[in-house]
């Protein structure tokens, strides 16, 4: 019991003495910083001086308790801080030092905010003055450097009225980038991948005109409308019964079915169909020989130009279907051929007049469409990509719309299926 209360008073006199040393230290430090003020009144502020004059009393009275609770007679041995101590004991004392500090204080803080310009002790910085100098010096060096660059500025603008002045040569203006193909432009780039159709059906010729879409086992595929071959008669001789003629030439073409990708009641419902391609149609000619006077057979070989296709139009994309957009239409509309012999390519004009979705098989367009235009293609002309193929007018009082299988739509149900089927199929 006795160690225990020895260890209590040791520990509360070590806590005592650690109290006493750090209010010692506070003391100090607060009464430096109020002997600074009384010197330097305008470089430390009021505020601060007034933190630390209370701490210097507070530290003070601390000091004063604990020297006679340890019973320190004197911590300090200088005769200034003996004097503020025993000053210190004393309440009264202590309450008319305190009255005077603040009156003291709030003085000088008045004095300092009418007369901010003070002198200063010999040997002690004026940072006031220190401050004013060194931003009148940056002035200056500010001004210095503007003088400067207007100098520049003014010998520059001299060298160059003085200067010759510089021609530059004139550059020629790049084209604008085209952004719609002229109907023109459509029609050289797309007639020779129309031909005009004939087939010999059990009710007589019919006539349309049909779309080069590619090229596979040596034979080249013609798109066209299934009302133009589905009745085809059987052939006496053999050759096949569908001609189409294209560029001055003459084929034979053979209807073509592939019932695994598309049944032909499919095919009539949608109203599509396809021609293959082999052989030319053999001709003979004949010139007169004026001086024989005899009429000499042929011989030169015909051109075979469409057996030999690499390239092929580009169907649209969907996105590339737009109600508004421009269409060429090509093909062979029996009002504008020469003869009932021979059909002639004819071009009419309009636009996709219905909306498109994804899911429509048919878009319809005001281009005028009429017999024999069935098969053909439709180009729009903001790409030259072929978008539809007419397949019959419907006539009104004034005008009249052409119906168009959407070639986009049909590219992906069967078009595209009959080029895994087809080996060595270009379409590009």
């Amino acid at each position: 019991m006795f160690n225990q209360l020895t260890f209590m008073e040791t520990v509360k006199k070590i806590a005592l003495w650690i109290t006493l040393v750090f209010s010692a230290l506070i003391f100090i430090g607060s009464f430096i910083e109020v002997i600074m003020f009384f010197l330097l009144v305008p470089a430390i502020p009021i505020q601060s001086t007034l933190l630390k004059f209370v701490l210097l009393i507070i530290s003070g009275v601390a000091i004063v308790k604990l020297q006679k609770i340890l019973k320190v007679p004197h911590l300090f041995h200088f005769p200034a801080f003996a004097k503020v101590f025993r000053l210190l004991s004393d309440k009264r004392n202590l309450l008319v030092i305190v009255g005077i500090a603040v009156v003291a204080l709030a003085l000088l803080g008045v004095k300092n905010a009418i007369e901010p310009s003070r002198s200063v002790p010999i040997g002690m910085i004026d940072w006031n003055e220190e401050l004013k100098v060194q931003k009148d010096t940056n002035g200056t060096e500010i001004d210095n450097l503007r003088r400067e660059v207007e100098e520049l500025k003014k010998s520059r603008a001299s060298t160059e009225n003085t200067a010759p002045p510089i021609v530059l040569p004139l550059l020629p203006l790049l084209p604008e980038t085209k952004k719609v193909f002229s109907t023109s432009e459509i029609v050289a780039m797309n007639k020779k991948f129309v031909p005009s159709v004939l087939c010999e059906t059990q009710n007589g010729q019919v006539r349309g005109s049909g779309i080069v879409i590619g090229k596979g086992n040596d034979s080249i595929y013609i798109l066209t409308n299934n009302h133009i071959t589905k009745d085809v008669k059987p052939s006496s001789t053999g050759n096949p019964n569908c001609f189409i003629f294209l560029m001055g030439e003459g084929y034979f073409a053979q209807p073509v079915y592939w019932p695994s990708i598309a049944s032909q009641e499919e095919m009539s419902l949608i109203d599509f169909s396809f021609l293959e391609v082999k052989e030319l149609i053999p001709t003979e000619e004949y010139y007169y020989d004026e001086i024989t006077r005899e009429y000499t057979k042929k011989t030169t070989p015909p051109s075979t130009e469409l057996l030999s296709y690499s390239v092929f139009p580009r169907i649209c994309s969907p996105d590339e279907l737009k109600i508004g957009s421009e269409l060429v239409v090509l093909g062979y509309p029996r009002i504008g051929s020469e003869s009932d012999v021979q059909a002639s390519l004819t071009i009419t004009e309009g636009i996709i007049s219905s909306e498109i979705f994804r899911s429509s098989t048919y878009f319809v367009s005001s281009a005028k469409i009429d017999q024999g235009n069935s098969g053909g293609g439709a180009f729009l002309k903001s790409s030259g990509c072929l978008a539809g193929m007419p397949t019959y007018a419907a006539t009104g009082p004034i005008e009249s719309l052409g119906r168009m299988i959407n070639l986009p739509k049909l590219e992906q149900d069967y078009l595209s299926r009959i080029h895994w089927n087809i080996k060595s199929w270009i379409n590009q």
